[in-house]
């Protein structure tokens, strides 16, 4: 068995509800779900480039870009709790 790791292939909030900080909130629960309950120890994500808002939630909740996907152009990026056992942190900024 290898290092646990959990994966969110898309994470959408529908458009009338962006801004209100529900895609934060339920981002830090499912990474709180997978990091400290489930001991995943990287969780990743992937989004569309021109996403910018993506982007920056995935940022300031502490996701690192890793790759692009050349195919279809999916950026991949990496979230890695400080330990296995924290929940995702708290970042109320930005």
């Amino acid at each position: 068995p290898g290092t646990p790791a959990g994966c969110i292939e898309r994470f959408f909030i529908d458009h009338r509800h962006q801004g209100k900080g529900y895609g934060r909130t339920a981002l830090q629960r499912i990474l709180d779900r997978l990091c400290g309950e489930r001991g995943c120890q990287t969780v990743s994500i992937r989004y569309m480039p021109f996403n910018d808002g993506a982007a920056n939630l995935y940022e300031n909740v502490g996701f690192v870009q890793e790759s692009t996907e050349e195919r279809w152009g999916d950026v991949t990026a990496v979230y890695r709790p400080a330990s296995p056992s924290e929940p995702a942190p708290e970042n109320t900024g930005g």
